[in-house]
This record gives C-alpha cells, sequence and structure tokens, in this order.
C-alpha cells in the first residue's frame, strides 16, 4: 500500500502526517526541523512513503535537499496553490496543514516547485542574511525582526551543515544511548555468546534426524585356510580336503543410516536447548541495562560536571572581582589585612575548586569516550523519564517480578535444571531404532577373485538393564 506524507514546516518543531492510499492517517508527529531529524523519523516508520511534500519556503528547501539525499522522493508545493486548497478549514493549525498537505499529495491536487541548486541557495541565504542583520527599518515590529532572524540563521546553519558537515544540533542523549548500544565492547561480546547458544537448539534437534555414514578401505591380507568338503556336498566317496595360502588385495566399500523411532533424551535435550537460549537472551537484556544504564549516568555526569565547571569559574572570577575591591578599600584604609588575607584565601580556595573540578570533568569526559565511543560535544539536556515509571509502588514491584532479566534468567536456569534432571531419567528408559546399511567386499588372490555383497535393515530395541555408576558432570 502506497503511503504518502505532508510536513508543515515550522522553526522549530515540524508536524508530520502519513497517510495510506485510502486517506487513512497512518502516523502523526512533532519532529524537529532538521533534515537528520525528519530522515531518522521517516526511516523508523517501518514501510516506504511514496512521497514527502512540503510547502515551499526558505527552511522547506534545506529539508527538501535533506530527504533527497537521504533516498526519499520529496517535493516542493506552491504556496499559494496550498493556500487557495486549504483556505476551507475552519480552524488552522500546524497538525491540521500537515493532514491536508499529505491528503493533496495523495489525490495528486498539488502544483510542483522547482527546486534550486546549493550553490543559489547558499548565496540567496547569504544575501538575506546581510539584509536582516543589518539595521532594520523602524516602521518594522521588532517581534517580525526577531522571527525572521531566528529563521535565517536556522537555515544559514543549515548551510554550514550541508557545505562543511558541521553539526547543525547539539547531540541528545537519545543517539548517546543508540550509539552505546551498537557499539559497546561488552554487548557485541554477549551478542555473540547468544548466537552460539542459539546453534544448541540446532544440535538438540538433530536427534530427530536420521545419520548415515559411509566408510571405504583398502589393503593386503594374508590368507591361511583348512577345510574339508564333506561327500553329502560333493557326491563323493571321500572327503575332499582344501589347503589355501595365498596373499589377498582387498577392498570394501559401504553405507549405513540409522534413525532414531524412540528416545526419551532428545526432547528434553530440545527443550533445555531453548531455555538456554531464552536465558542467554535475558542475560544480553541485564546487560543492555548495565551499559544504557552507565551510558546515561555518564551523560549526566558531563552535563552536572560542565556546569560545575562554569560555575566555579564563575566564582572564581567574582572572588577576584572581591579581592581587587578589597585590596582598593585596603589602599584607601578603610579595611585592614586581615580582610585583604580573608578574600586571598577565598580567592585561593576557589581556584582549588575549579582545579578540582576541571580534573573531574576531564575524567567524566574519558568515561564518556569510554562508554559511548566517541568525544563529548555540545551536549543538550535530557528530558524526565518519569512518564515511564510505574505510578505506584506495588505496580513496580510487580513489573520487576515479572519483566526483570535477572529475574527471568534465574526462572530459565531453573528450567535448564530441571531438564537436566528429566534427562538423566530418559537415560533409564528403552530406546527404538531402525538401521540399514549396505557392504560391498571384495578378495583378489594369485589365481581367484571373490566378491561379496551385504545389505540388512533392521529394528534394533535397547533396554538398560544395568549400567556402572559413573559421575558426569551436567553443563547447565
Amino acid at each position: 500500500m502506497e503511503h504518502h506524507a505532508g510536513i508543515d514546516v515550522s522553526l522549530e518543531l515540524s508536524s508530520v502526517c502519513v497517510v495510506d492510499a485510502r486517506g487513512k492517517i497512518v502516523r502523526e508527529a512533532k519532529v524537529a526541523s532538521e533534515a537528520d531529524a525528519l530522515v531518522s523519523f521517516f526511516k523508523g516508520l517501518g514501510f516506504p512513503v511514496k512521497l514527502i511534500g512540503l510547502e515551499a519556503g526558505p527552511l522547506s528547501q534545506w529539508l527538501h535537499a535533506g530527504l533527497m539525499r537521504a533516498g526519499f522522493e520529496a517535493v516542493l508545493l506552491e504556496t499559494r496553490h496550498v493556500k487557495a486548497a486549504l483556505s476551507a478549514m475552519t480552524v488552522k493549525t500546524d497538525r491540521k496543514d500537515a493532514r491536508g498537505l499529505a491528503q493533496l499529495l495523495r489525490m495528486g491536487w498539488f502544483r510542483p516547485v522547482h527546486a534550486k541548486s546549493i550553490g543559489s541557495r547558499e548565496i540567496r541565504a547569504l544575501l538575506v542574511a546581510r539584509k536582516q542583520l543589518a539595521v532594520a527599518p523602524a516602521h518594522q515590529a521588532i517581534q517580525a525582526k526577531k522571527n525572521r532572524r531566528k529563521g535565517t540563521i536556522r537555515a544559514m546553519s543549515a548551510v554550514l551543515a550541508m557545505t562543511y558537515g558541521w553539526p547543525a544540533a547539539a547531540e541528545k542523549i537519545e543517539a548517546a544511548l543508540a550509539r552505546a548500544y551498537q557499539n559497546n565492547p561488552q554487548l557485541n561480546a554477549q551478542r555473540a555468546t547468544v548466537r552460539q547458544t542459539d546453534e544448541s537448539v540446532a544440535q538438540a534437534l538433530s536427534g530427530y534426524r536420521p545419520t548415515v555414514s559411509a566408510n571405504a578401505s583398502a589393503g593386503k591380507d594374508f590368507l591361511d585356510a583348512q577345510a574339508t568338503i564333506p561327500t553329502s556336498l560333493l557326491s563323493t566317496p571321500i572327503n575332499v580336503p582344501i589347503n589355501i595360502r595365498t596373499p589377498l588385495n582387498t577392498w570394501s566399500v559401504g553405507v549405513n543410516a540409522s534413525q532414531s523411532l524412540l528416545n526419551a533424551q532428545t526432547p528434553n535435550r530440545t527443550r533445555a536447548a531453548e531455555a538456554k537460549v531464552f536465558a542467554a537472551r535475558e542475560t544480553l537484556r541485564v546487560i543492555e541495562q548495565s551499559v544504557l544504564l552507565s551510558a546515561a549516568s555518564v551523560y549526566m555526569d558531563v552535563l552536572r560536571d560542565t556546569a560545575t565547571l562554569d560555575l566555579q569559574r564563575d566564582n572564581v572570577r567574582v572572588l577576584r572581582q572581591a579581592l581587587k575591591v578589597t585590596q582598593d578599600r585596603y589602599d584607601a584604609g578603610l579595611v585592614t589585612t586581615t580582610d585583604v588575607d580573608q578574600a586571598q584565601a577565598q580567592l585561593a580556595a576557589a581556584e582549588a575548586a575549579l582545579a578540582a573540578a576541571e580534573s573531574t570533568l576531564i575524567t567524566t569526559r574519558a568515561n564518556y569516550r569510554r562508554i559511548i565511543g566517541n568525544e563529548a560535544e555540545k551536549l543538550s539536556p535530557a528530558t524526565p523519564v518519569d512518564r515511564f515509571s510505574p505510578r505506584t509502588l506495588d505496580a513496580a514491584i510487580a513489573q520487576s517480578l515479572s519483566e526483570n532479566p535477572s529475574v527471568t534468567a534465574a526462572m530459565y536456569d531453573v528450567d535448564v535444571a530441571q531438564l537436566q534432571v528429566k534427562i538423566a531419567e530418559a537415560g533409564l528408559y528403552p530406546t527404538l531404532a531402525l538401521q540399514g546399511g549396505v557392504q560391498q567386499l571384495q578378495l583378489i588372490g594369485n589365481d581367484f577373485t571373490l566378491k561379496l555383497f551385504n545389505s540388512a535393515v533392521q529394528t534394533r530395541l535397547t533396554v538398560p538393564l544395568l549400567a556402572k555408576l559413573a559421575a558426569e558432570t551436567v553443563g547447565v
């Protein structure tokens, strides 16, 4: 099914609406007015979008270029045509405008606008910035001038980001957590362990499948045989003795197959292998929680230590000014040397605190690089996570008992241990197998050649009656 998306662009947040071929709204959201944010939103939908429409404007051009560069089919819509088509709306909001743009794209009621080249946009943005950043005419309203300058600055940041690759926005905690989740070596090692554990299921299921083997041999033998053929076989009055002493060249080939029909250990081995896989996945979740918690903690630590360092710098600046004022008052005879010494001591303590804050921030940034995988540059404040927490203590306890990966991993480990006991008990039960094979043997002597062909099909029932006791360590 085809999907169309309309974007109503604003300075900070843009309204996005996605509709299907029948006009039903599939997804609506508020997304930051940045090309990277829009590209991430559309890639995370889980289905392709045929066409994305934006009303033509200064910022829309840069967003359009970013979407096209990411591989999406985007189009700029003529402003007057869109205004006329949406004029029937009684209440105009960004959300309703995005819905209207999406419907216009779905029905084909739009007029595309030619998208200018990047070079021409850069020149225009620079000229507009030069004009707006100059002294505005007196008759212009202050708020209108401020809004235009904000739009120009955002467009200029898009120019710099597209031309020089400079970041247009601060890094958010979601991006830092995603980077830690993808690159952390502990997680990668545990993922490899989970893949290894997955193979044990296939190994356990092999107990239901037949086994086939082939064999071949060749060599030299020496035959020394004495026999007597009785008269009843040869119809002679006396027995005929046979004496053979000769070297032989021998070779043989054969194929054997076996199919298990009854084995009580195979189902239990399969269930135990599946429980091990589930336990390994829950262990992976435990490590994920630990890594993501460390990433979130170090992210907030960088913000905290950066703010602390700024505060200490301001404190040193204020105390230096206070020392200067105290020294001037001392020169004027208004205070004593004790006051000057106290001001100097306060400044020294503040400088020591500043040095400690600098060292703490350096350590925190090193931990950030170790956990996240890149330098901590221009971090944006994180949003509270209270909305994801249970509302009551009882709900939190119930959710932790049912969903905490440490608890669920222990429960799966209990299942594995119980199944290992059943596997040991199943070793006391009989087994039934169907076996078959063919064998070709040839003996070549000095004056004779003997060929033997053998084929057999049989069922084999094995009932353990008495087995020796052995200490066996069963891996869980």
